[in-house]
């Protein structure tokens, strides 16, 4: 029979607006791991590589089966409410080139109910949200007692991965810490950073750039045959040149003097090809024509369109440093360059913070600098060049061991005035060379310290990224299983299955679940306290305050 009967309100204010989900949060959050989430952790471990480099297993993608019980059942019988997950796998033998795929079970996992709880062995669990510093940089003040001086302490702190502190030293000097280890002057990470190259093509072209630098030194300003052969042979290598000065606009000509430097405006899609140099030549900053299909201007040597964040960038009179995607580079790491570099903001005369570091610095070159940076965090390993970038290399410029996350990314940009895509969530060069350029501005008042206390620099970890965490690591785990027996066994009978243990993926799911402390029992005294414990947040937990220190 139907109930027809009106409902009748005898409330003195009306409902103007109908009441939300109040686990909405949850909810959203958890939908987002399913279709999202869970995407992202199999796509930062595949493919999983051999150590000899002839065997790859990729992850191509995943569903979830019906769940075997429905929650009534689970609850009744001590089951936990759960949905098998397979996941699609490629094994692709280089040698032989064979390939072989099969969909390969994962486990069964934790389904959230419609009413944002888990049921975990017939009891009800809620995963509590968690209240945490906002990954990004901060910049604080400290008071050193012997002097009673303001000194600016920064720490850079990534989603995932290891911590940058900063701090100034009672006499100007600017040390860093990476992970809590070992105190480093500033100077070596600059000069390991900044001179390091990534690939083979970023060196030849640092190659071809420090000889025509080496050259530029000895040229006077103002002789303007030399000044201009430097210029031709930029021409002849399709490099460009912008300075800090003046715009020039992009379709007009001007002549550039040796005193006076330009630089070229930027246009809607990137920038126009040329040129800044101290010569009394015409220079055109036309390029040599436009790409019709984009509207991009033709920079490079083969007609390609560039990226318009590829640019690279001459500064002073002798001395030349690039930008290349936004990223400073020095040559040789020599005392000049990094002096240079920071000049436009250390120039107070009784506190010059770059050139008292650079006293305590040990190093005098990039390849002193790289091997001391890892002899002072690995001190128990040889020290050698490809070790050390490679280990600086895997530390901060890795996407598997350092994550800023989007919201870190954001942050980043916003505090240090950079225009970084969001996507991009590992270190670039211009984040360290601006975060030394702020401790120093803050240092001398020119810039205002951050709040830490502030709810601003606060985020929410909720449901659907505190399992991705967990979830994290026992892909990991998995992923180093997966190489042993990749190097172990016959590769002629190995088959995606047979390389895939589920184990590590299934004991970290059991753990957050079971045993986290942001994994907790549902307070089912009446309706209102489940609902508010739904939407509890927690300081503690990983990555936030330990009991101990709490209060």
């Amino acid at each position: 029979m139907v109930n027809n009967s009106l409902r009748k309100s005898y409330a003195i204010i009306p409902d103007v607006h109908p009441i939300p989900n109040l686990v909405k949060v949850q909810l959203d959050s958890y939908r987002w791991f399913r279709q999202v989430g869970l995407g992202e952790l199999f796509n930062e471990i595949s493919p999983i590589v051999s150590f000899n480099k002839n065997l790859e297993l990729h992850f191509l993608g995943y569903r979830f089966d019906e769940p075997k019980y429905t929650e009534e059942e689970c609850r009744n019988r001590d089951m936990t409410y759960a949905s098998p997950l397979w996941v699609q796998v490629r094994l692709i033998n280089k040698e032989t080139g064979e390939i072989q795929e099969q969909e390969v079970f994962m486990g069964d996992f934790p389904l959230m109910t419609e009413n944002g709880t888990f049921i975990i062995n017939g009891a009800e669990r809620v995963v509590v949200s968690q209240l945490i510093r906002s990954p990004g940089v901060y910049f604080t003040i400290e008071e050193d007692r012997a002097t009673g001086r303001q000194l600016c302490v920064a720490k850079l702190i990534p989603n995932r991965g290891a911590w940058l502190e900063f701090e100034t030293g009672k006499k100007d000097v600017l040390s860093v810490k990476v992970d809590r280890k070992r105190k480093i002057p500033v100077t070596v990470l600059l000069r390991a950073v900044l001179g390091m190259e990534f690939d083979k093509e970023e060196a030849e072209r640092r190659r071809r750039w420090r000889e025509l630098w080496s050259r530029a030194r000895k040229v006077d300003p103002a002789s303007k045959e030399e000044w201009s052969r430097l210029i031709d042979e930029l021409t002849a290598e399709r490099l460009w040149w912008i300075g800090w000065g003046r715009p020039l606009p992009a379709e007009q000509e001007a002549i550039v003097r040796a005193d006076t430097e330009y630089r070229l405006e930027r246009e809607a899609a990137g920038y126009t090809e040329r040129c800044w140099g101290n010569t009394d030549h015409r220079v055109s900053s036309q390029a040599n024509e436009l790409c019709p299909e984009c509207g991009w201007y033709i920079c490079s040597y083969d007609g390609r369109c560039q990226d318009p964040n590829d640019t690279w960038i001459g500064v002073g009179e002798r001395r030349f440093r690039h930008r290349c995607s936004g990223r400073y580079h020095i040559y040789e790491g020599s005392d000049e360059e990094l002096i240079e570099l920071f000049s436009p903001h250390d120039s107070m005369p009784e506190h010059s913070y770059i050139e008292a570091t650079i006293e305590r610095d040990p190093t005098k070159n990039v390849d002193q600098a790289l091997l001391e940076f890892y002899k002072k965090l690995r001190p128990g390993d040889p020290p050698t060049l490809d070790n050390a970038r490679n280990f600086l290399t895997s530390l901060f410029f890795s996407n598997r061991r350092y994550d800023l996350g989007k919201v870190g990314r954001h942050k980043l940009d916003k505090r240090l005035d950079l225009d970084v895509p969001l996507f991009h969530r590992t270190l670039t060069r211009e984040d360290l060379v601006k975060v030394v350029e702020h401790i120093i501005m803050v240092n001398n008042g020119v810039d205002s310290p951050d709040d830490i206390d502030h709810l601003g620099n606060r985020r929410v970890k909720t449901v659907g990224e505190l399992i991705q965490n967990q979830l994290r690591i026992g892909l990991l785990r998995m992923e180093r299983v997966v190489r042993e027996r990749m190097s172990i066994r016959d590769p002629e009978q190995l088959t995606p299955m047979s390389l895939i243990n589920i184990r590590p993926l299934v004991a970290a799911t059991r753990e957050f679940f079971g045993g986290s402390q942001l994994s907790q029992f549902m307070d089912q005294t009446n309706p209102l306290a489940e609902l508010t414990h739904k939407r509890r947040l927690s300081a503690l937990g990983p990555g936030g305050l330990r009991r101990e220190r709490a209060g």
